[in-house]
């Protein structure tokens, strides 16, 4: 039994009320505030596998140790799978007397016609190896246009879905930001390391040059195509574009996961009809009997990104074997992977630096 004075106060905050003001109060609906889950800033911790807590400035860059280790780790088994040296590249299947080919490499590392392995007819018997045209989906057309540019940005695409049916403009920003910086990576990567570099490869190749392979060439083919230094354009593509935009996306969306309010927002007229049916009690007003709930984080949506990227990472590094193992040379690849480090270096100094000038760059991008 509550104390008289307790009572009193109560009757004396209700009298003071008027109905109207009552059923006022009551067919205003609550505002809906966006749902931050815990843990939200920068310096949240996470339990590492070991159990060990980490920070998640440790955890996105042992993401990106972990990316350029098995990055390197690829390229290098490729490199031993291609030994003896060779370098394949595609010519007229016709050409190749007396064989059935439905396809017809030719290694341009031999020195004639005559040497091991200096030609490989795939017809229905020969499946294996260089021959092999099975792929996963999406394997072959990483890289065309337009599924090189449009692939990597899958996880910014799904975020930008799911923060415009929530309405918020300041992740949305962010996101705009990033998508520049993305854009402007792959143009980078197209127009200079790709189309500017392969005029430099164009002038420094010598025109007089003869080979032993040249009427065994295609018709779009250049003068003993395959036989000067190329760097591996697809390692530059795989290793600069596809998978450090995709990576340091999918780490943001890890970060900050994609979330969905429980329903939208209803219209006056909607919540009028809903608290008179309800006995002129708010629905989206909390009460003792049924507690308001936040917006719950929707963590499919991240898991969908996370496999969607390791599904990625699992074509593109099987793309950057093959290239390793039959169709350039060791130095080639390699190179090829330096040259990616231009732009998937500064991309990971971005997201992990801890440097203040960095930091403030970074937060204009990532919003942190």
């Amino acid at each position: 039994m509550p104390p008289r004075e307790a009572v009193d106060e109560r009757l004396e905050v209700v009298v003071s009320e008027s109905p109207i003001a009552v059923r006022r109060r009551r067919l205003t609906p609550t505002p809906y505030t966006e749902y931050n889950p815990p843990f939200s800033d920068s310096k949240r911790l996470r339990r590492s596998l070991t159990g060990d807590m980490v920070t998640t400035a440790e955890w996105v860059q042992r993401s990106w140790q972990l990316h350029f280790g098995v990055s390197l780790s690829v390229l290098t088994f490729g490199y031993f799978a291609n030994q003896p040296a060779s370098k394949y590249i595609p010519i007229d299947p016709t050409l190749l007397v007396g064989q059935e080919c439905e396809r017809a490499f030719l290694n341009v590392l031999s020195s004639s016609l005559e040497d091991p392995f200096s030609t490989v007819c795939c017809s229905a018997v020969n499946i294996h190896g260089i021959c092999n045209k099975t792929t996963l989906p999406l394997g072959s057309r990483l890289s065309r246009f337009p599924e090189a540019w449009l692939i990597p940005l899958f996880p910014l695409i799904l975020s930008w879905c799911v923060n415009r049916w929530n309405n918020t403009i300041q992740n949305n920003q962010t996101m705009i930001r990033r998508l520049v910086l993305y854009i402007t990576i792959m143009l980078i990567r197209g127009v200079i390391l790709y189309r500017g570099m392969n005029q430099m490869e164009t002038y420094f190749h010598s025109t007089d040059a003869s080979c032993w392979y040249q009427e065994y060439l295609r018709e779009d083919q250049s003068t003993c195509y395959g036989r000067s230094f190329d760097f591996s354009d697809h390692v530059v593509l795989y290793m600069a574009q596809i998978l450090p935009i995709c990576l340091a996306e999918t780490l943001e969306c890890i970060q900050q996961p994609p979330t969905l309010p429980p329903r939208r927002i209803m219209s006056t007229q909607t919540m009028t009809l809903l608290t008179s049916m309800n006995g002129g009690i708010n629905p989206d007003e909390e009460t003792p009997s049924s507690p308001k709930k936040k917006c719950p984080t929707v963590r499919p949506l991240s898991v969908v990104i996370v496999f969607g990227t390791l599904y990625l990472y699992l074509i593109t590094l099987w793309g950057s074997y093959r290239t390793t193992a039959y169709f350039h040379t060791g130095p080639e690849v390699f190179i090829g992977f330096a040259v990616s480090l231009l732009l998937q270096w500064p991309l990971y100094r971005l997201q992990c630096s801890e440097q203040p000038f960095i930091r403030h760059v970074q937060e204009w991008f990532f919003g942190k």
